[in-house]
């Protein structure tokens, strides 16, 4: 699979093609969507062990919105990330307080 890389001022202006990101057929529709990458520093913490590791991975990240450009058939490419963690979250609300009525 191809990489693209991006300037972050061609982003918040919207300047992509309109062009599917996944096919590259002409875009019907607009979808934003929340891009991340952990920052550089938070491999470092490592050597602390794990916990310590993977919390600042998750919380240290740099993150950009950015429209993204699909075709009719792609519109719902980014929906099973969704669907995942409803899925994955489902069992946690039920068992917090504040979901007992």
């Amino acid at each position: 699979m191809g990489a693209v890389y991006f300037e972050r001022h061609r982003l918040s202006r919207h300047h992509l093609p309109s062009l599917c990101l996944r096919c590259g057929e002409p875009a019907a529709f607009v979808r934003e969507k929340t891009f991340s990458t952990p920052q550089e520093w938070t491999t470092i913490l490592f050597f602390l062990g794990g916990l310590p590791y993977l919390l600042g991975r998750l919380v240290f990240r740099d993150r950009i919105r950015v429209p993204v450009p699909l075709c009719e058939r792609h519109r719902n490419h980014f929906r099973w990330q969704a669907g995942i963690l409803w899925a994955v979250s489902r069992p946690w609300r039920r068992c917090s307080p504040a979901a007992s009525p």
